[in-house]
């Protein structure tokens, strides 16, 4: 009987040993998703490749050097109007001005001193009270 025992432990131990794979099941996707697939395996086509520089530049010790910061405005600055045109007071209505821009405009100019530089509000070019 002690033989019987000994082969049926021998017997046993093969099959438990060839059922035993030494490489790990890779999982396979499932026909119905395509896209379930193992994390960690390597999808087709998508191999890292260094890019190709057709003439790399040698390495040299010289220390580039920055290019020039160019300052830019958002707006252009409008050229300077040389001589600005006298507004022209209106008959009936003190401390108005007419535009000499924008003919039949008033101004309200209530206030400002004759010879004051002011701002068409109709056309934003400068003009003197009178």
């Amino acid at each position: 009987m002690n033989n019987l025992t000994f082969t049926g432990t021998i017997l046993a131990a093969i099959l438990l040993l060839t059922a035993c794979d030494p490489q790990p099941a890779r999982n396979k996707p499932s026909r119905g998703n395509p896209n379930t697939r193992d994390p960690g395996a390597a999808v087709e086509g998508t191999e890292l490749k260094p890019p190709k520089v057709e003439n790399p530049k040698p390495p040299t010790n010289e220390i580039e050097e920055p290019a020039p910061v160019v300052e830019r405005t958002t707006k252009p600055v409008p050229p300077p109007v040389p001589n600005p045109e006298y507004g022209k007071k209106s008959e009936g209505k003190p401390g108005f001005i007419e535009s000499p821009y924008a003919p039949g405009k008033l101004i309200d100019v209530r206030g400002l001193p004759p010879g004051t530089e002011i701002e068409c509000p109709y056309t934003r070019r400068p003009l003197l009270v009178p």
